[in-house]
């Protein structure tokens, strides 16, 4: 009798500990952790207008050297590369695409400034690597595409690396026309599609586009998220063509991305994917 008393109270003693272990770990990931990551991105720096400024100048000259060495600077003082990537190249190419509208740059100057903040992309990557998942079968998957017919790459590429940091196995479709992206989407799986649409006579033909994407996906629980320029200029779009997100930039993208991947997994009623 004593001992197997002795055996419940050790039981006891085990399951305890066991207890407390268990809500340590999930006060850590749940409520520690996050915490002093969100803090360490507050106290990051961050890019300014001068900055911009500075880069946009180096782009519209074509100056490669003095622009790689303004991003290795920013890298080596603790810039995050997902914000150079979106707040500083990002914005710069958004200010290349308005010089354009507004008749401000040549197509010479764009082409070539976008083709420098590629390589800029290219480098910041190399300098700062994404830190990939072993196993793609462990990651969430996107498809990344801009409308049929467009050329514009650039937002792509950021929301690529964007995506990639994050865990996610990516794929990328530029300049496809629609039944080569549909055909990708049929012959893959893929939880999620991002379109990037930039020009606005390109929006009319998403609605068929999205049916067309349900439709066909192998994925029959696909989720659609729709961005880039037109969308940010007639942001009200995007649920009427049938998107289940807009994603404003590559930030929102993608935390609307994980939100439309975790309400799947809910539906599924085991946490998991399908």
């Amino acid at each position: 009798m004593t001992g197997s008393a002795g055996d419940r109270a050790k039981e006891a003693v085990q399951g305890a500990e066991a207890g407390a272990m268990h809500k340590l770990r999930a006060a850590l990931s749940e409520s520690v952790i996050p915490s002093l990551l969100e803090q360490a991105r507050r106290d990051a720096p961050v890019p300014d207008d001068a900055l911009r400024d500075m880069l946009l100048r180096y782009a519209l000259r074509g100056e490669r050297e003095g622009a790689i060495s303004l991003v290795t600077r920013c890298v080596q003082a603790g810039m995050r590369p997902e914000v150079l990537s979106e707040d500083l190249l990002g914005e710069v190419a958004r200010t290349l695409g308005r010089g354009w509208e507004d008749d401000a740059c040549d197509f010479v100057a764009v082409t070539c400034g976008v083709d420098l903040l590629e390589a800029l992309l290219r480098e910041i990557r190399q300098l700062a690597p994404p830190r990939l998942v072993p196993s793609p079968a462990t990651r969430p998957s996107v498809l990344l595409a801009s409308a049929p017919g467009e050329q514009h790459v650039f937002g792509i590429s950021v929301l690529r690396d964007a995506f990639e940091r994050a865990g996610w196995e990516v794929t990328r479709s530029v300049g496809s026309a629609a039944h080569v992206l549909l055909a990708q989407l049929t012959a893959q799986h893929f939880d999620v599609l991002a379109l990037s649409v930039a020009t606005d006579r390109h929006l009319s033909t998403l609605p068929a586009l999205m049916k067309s994407a349900r439709r066909l996906s192998g994925n029959p629980r696909l989720r659609l998220i729709v961005g880039g320029a037109a969308i940010l200029r007639h942001p009200e779009t995007g649920t009427r063509i049938g998107a289940d997100a807009i994603g404003l930039d590559a930030e929102t993208a993608l935390a609307e991305a994980s939100r439309l991947l975790k309400e799947t997994w809910v539906a599924n009623d085991d946490g998991k994917p399908a």
